[in-house]
């Protein structure tokens, strides 16, 4: 049997299709972006002709832009950290495979933002259909974040 996805999840706890929207808060949708959306949607676990409307979901989909953007930012400053770390300490152990995983975080968040701002400006779900093919390489990164 298949694991749910977060919206199936959502549905089967609040016993309805479109009324969880409403009950939960902004910092619940953020925190499963974070935790499971985003992951989700990297993996392919989404069926956007089924949960399409949840993106277009205004406060649903801001609330993932700010995610998504806050994620980009963490990463970022991380990544130039490192930068500066490695000129300072350029023989430290597996800084290589750091750098590397901590670039491709930036790159999957920086997609992922990108392509729901793209939503917010059309009211188009197409955007997000893309994500899962640019970014499916980068699956263990955001599997073993």
């Amino acid at each position: 049997m298949a694991k749910n996805n977060y919206f199936q999840d959502m549905q089967n706890r609040y016993q309805d299709d479109d009324n969880w929207l409403n009950a939960i808060t902004p910092q619940d949708i953020q925190k499963s972006a974070t935790k499971r959306i985003f992951r989700e949607m990297v993996n392919g676990g989404y069926d956007y002709e089924k949960v399409g409307k949840y993106f277009l979901d205004f406060r649903f989909l801001e609330n993932l832009i700010i995610a998504s953007s806050y994620k980009v930012e963490y990463y970022t400053l991380l990544n130039n950290a490192i930068v500066m770390y490695r000129t300072q300490v350029p023989l430290y152990p597996n800084i290589g495979a750091h750098f590397t995983h901590i670039c491709n975080l930036c790159n999957i968040y920086m997609v992922i933002y990108n392509k729901l701002v793209e939503v917010k400006n059309t009211m188009n779900i197409a955007p997000l259909i893309e994500i899962t093919p640019i970014l499916y390489q980068y699956r263990n990164d955001i599997n073993n974040e």
